[in-house]
């Protein structure tokens, strides 16, 4: 923060907009593919079902307009003892976002 200070750039501001970016959309592809793009548009269904399955919802633009998810999140599920009830919740949310996936497409 203080080298960031020194340059003209307010630090807090620039870590609540790092919290805020998705990074699987704003990876997306974004351009318009042709019908005979197969390749890339497997690249973009790809892309659209990992956020899908660890619940990027609500991005435009690559930024989350609410609910960002947070910083290593997914972490206590691998931190804990195998098949305890935060591992449990994650193998479900993972499982109902794949699911949702599927039933969107």
């Amino acid at each position: 923060p203080y080298f960031l200070a020194n340059i003209g750039i307010d630090g807090d501001k620039l870590t609540q907009d790092v919290k805020s970016i998705s990074v699987l959309g704003a990876f997306e592809p974004r351009t318009i593919l042709l019908d005979t793009d197969v390749e890339g548009k497997k690249i973009v269904q790809c892309w659209r079902a990992l956020a899908s399955i660890v619940g990027e919802f609500n991005v435009i633009d690559g930024s989350f307009k609410r609910n960002p998810l947070k910083q290593r999140q997914f972490a206590p599920a691998y931190q804990e003892p195998a098949f305890n009830t935060v591992y449990k919740s994650l193998c479900f949310d993972l499982i109902n976002g794949a699911k949702h996936y599927l039933e969107e497409s």
